[in-house]
């Protein structure tokens, strides 16, 4: 049984992916239905506009009807009063052939036809841009899962050596209380200091654990105990974007953005079409047509006896109630409101991205001093430790130096990768952020 286990885990492991951050974004792409039903939104908008497009262009159709009816015989007597001959004639059915071809096409109708057209082009890039604005969002958040994962991984790493130093000084405590020249006081910190410890442990394996759930959920898939390749980029070495030029790029590639202008462009033409609708509307058509009573009648007639109208039909709306004031009226508020909302989403965006940016400048003046606060926490809990060892400190002191060593740490950690999610935000809300995201 156990040389059997060992199979089973060694098999395991060595199955066992390693994904980098850009396979993971590929494989959430590649997974998530929300994803595929944007890109099936916006096939259907495609479709749309060969429906609006096939509006402009005639109709052409054809016709054929071949009638035969039948009756009962019936016997004709012609009498010839000169000759006194008669003609006997029987007739039991009658037959009619005829064939038609008509072409209809809208010539005039106050421009509908042509601004549908222009909505359903508006409508096609709404669903486009609809389609990368779901993409980013799940690139986004398959990178914060990322690194709240390696976040989480980290922390608990913290937290372990954490408990380490907690029980290695609890150790250190009753050895001196045993041989007296501690108090009790000293060993009951210790104990307090080392069930603290274990507890911020158990919490960050927690969270860790959760991260975990949810990072793959973000990608769409089960977890497969697979590991990951470590973000390695130096955070002081990424370029962050200009204050001046954010605006001018999320104005220009935010999907969000230009999603919601696409909705401007709708609207107004929803306003123009209630608008033809108050204007005449003119259509020809063009029938040509051929009868016989059996085949060759109808060749000769096609030749010689064949029918062609033409016909032009104009509507003009003179009255319908209030319907079509009330419906203009109602085009025209929607599109106001649509500009508003675009320009209520303009401000909120820039006021996110100025935020995010003023973020990240404050980390990259932060995290060298924190770096250099974590150094200096070590430094100091060696020092009081081997001052405590020799009877020169209070366990105070060293509860002290170790607690502003974990509080370092944990900071430490915390802002290192919450400067990648808030980069990843900014990122996304510019509309430039992609799979291989810090790979390049």
């Amino acid at each position: 049984m156990k040389p059997l286990f060992l199979i089973i885990f060694i098999l395991t492991f060595a199955y066992s992916q390693t994904l980098s951050l850009e396979k993971c974004i590929q494989i959430g792409l590649n997974n998530k239905s929300t994803l595929k039903s944007s890109s099936s939104g916006k096939s259907a908008a495609e479709q749309s506009v060969k429906t609006s497009f096939s509006n402009l262009l005639p109709s052409v159709g054809f016709s054929g009807n071949l009638n035969r009816t039948y009756f009962p015989g019936k016997n004709i007597i012609a009498m010839n009063f000169e000759n006194y001959l008669t003609d006997t004639s029987s007739f039991t059915h009658s037959q009619n052939m005829s064939v038609g071809i008509s072409v209809t096409q809208k010539v005039y109708d106050g421009g509908q036809t042509i601004n549908q057209l222009k909505q359903a082009k508006s409508l096609f890039q709404m669903a486009s841009f609809s389609y990368q604005s779901t993409r980013l969002r799940i690139i986004r958040d398959i990178i914060h899962g990322y690194f709240e994962f390696l976040k989480a991984k980290e922390l608990k790493g913290v937290a372990r050596q954490n408990l380490s130093l907690s029980e290695k000084q609890l150790d250190l405590v009753k050895t001196k209380f045993g041989l007296g020249a501690v108090k009790k006081t000293d060993l009951l910190k210790g104990e307090v200091t080392r069930g603290q410890a274990q507890s911020e442990f158990l919490r960050s394996d927690q969270t860790l654990r959760s991260a975990r759930r949810n990072f793959y959920h973000t990608m769409g898939i089960s977890d497969g105990r697979e590991q990951f390749i470590h973000f390695i980029k130096d955070i002081l070495t990424y370029q962050l974007p200009e204050k001046e030029k954010i605006l001018i790029i999320i104005e220009e590639k935010n999907p969000d953005l230009l999603s919601q202008r696409s909705q401007i462009q709708s609207a107004k033409l929803n306003y123009m079409i209630a608008r033809g609708m108050r204007l005449p509307s003119i259509d020809a058509g063009l029938n040509y047509s051929v009868m016989g009573e059996n085949s060759q009648e109808w060749m000769d007639n096609l030749k010689e006896d064949w029918n062609l109208g033409v016909n032009i039909s104009v509507s003009i709306p003179i009255y319908t109630g209030n319907s079509l004031s009330t419906q203009i009226e109602q085009r025209r508020i929607e599109w106001n409101q649509t500009t508003e909302e675009y320009t209520s989403l303009k401000e909120n965006l820039n006021v996110q991205a100025l935020d995010l940016l003023e973020i990240l400048n404050q980390y990259t003046d932060i995290l060298p001093i924190q770096s250099q606060v974590v150094e200096s926490a070590q430094e100091d809990l060696i020092l009081v430790q081997e001052r405590y060892s020799l009877g020169a400190a209070t366990i105070l002191e060293v509860l002290d130096a170790q607690v502003s060593l974990n509080l370092a740490k944990t900071t430490w950690v915390n802002m290192k990768f919450d400067f990648w999610i808030s980069a990843t935000s900014l990122k996304a809300l510019t509309g430039e952020l992609n799979t291989d995201f810090g790979m390049k």
